[in-house]
């Protein structure tokens, strides 16, 4: 048997949030390169359809579902749509991410604590860590069933260490609140057929990521 065949995920379904673009995008691909039909779950139309017609052309099936992920009832929606459609909801890839909003036009994403707003610091915790409770419950009921399944959840370095030279607070203490969900999970889930991990990037040459390593000094 090839190194391929053992890592194959033919006719597998995933569904990828946050999928549209950056790593969300170069794993969905990824996933579907692998012989996975992939879900991508995101509120940019226009790059989420580019990215489900990539996937189309690998040869998978693809569809691109437009869903907020702080809507608890629509994730439940999408998720009954998925099953319906492939009978089994095999990965589920917790991405979608965001970090602090500028308080000013033209400003920074890296705010000083005394100076974020109460609903920057709300909106940062409820993307990062909320919608990553609500499509865990939804999918895992449909993995419970099916008495298998694997969810992975993006961290980051930044539950971990400190940024220094950055002021995210509210994105590191989401991130560290994914790590620890993810271990309490695994071990929950793990004599149920679920695999529960997670990955915690450093800074990638995503749209996200691209502010700080755009920075001279907070690059070097």
């Amino acid at each position: 048997m090839s190194t391929l065949n053992l890592f194959s995920l033919k006719d597998r379904v995933a569904i990828v949030t946050g999928g549209a673009r950056g790593l969300g995008k170069a794993m969905a691909l990824a996933l579907a390169e692998s012989g996975a039909h992939v879900v991508i779950i995101d509120l940019l139309k226009e790059e989420g359809m580019e990215t489900s017609r990539e996937i189309a052309e690998l040869g998978r099936e693809s569809l691109f579902l437009s869903v907020n992920v702080l809507d608890y009832d629509q994730i439940g929606e999408m998720v009954d749509l998925v099953y319906e459609k492939f009978g089994r909801i095999d990965i589920l890839l917790n991405n979608a991410g965001i970090v602090y909003k500028p308080e000013v036009e033209g400003g920074s994403a890296s705010i000083p604590l005394d100076k974020v707003s109460r609903e920057n610091w709300d909106n940062v915790l409820k993307v990062n860590l909320n919608s990553v409770f609500y499509c865990s419950q939804h999918v895992g009921r449909v993995m419970l069933k099916q008495k298998f399944g694997s969810i992975i959840n993006i961290a980051s370095m930044s539950a971990f260490v400190a940024n220094l030279g950055r002021s995210n607070n509210a994105y590191c203490a989401s991130k560290a609140g994914v790590v620890m969900f993810t271990r309490q999970l695994a071990g929950e889930w793990a004599e149920k057929g679920i695999r529960v991990n997670a990955i915690a990037p450093g800074y990638m040459k995503t749209d996200l990521g691209a502010g700080p390593l755009n920075d001279p000094e907070l690059k070097e």
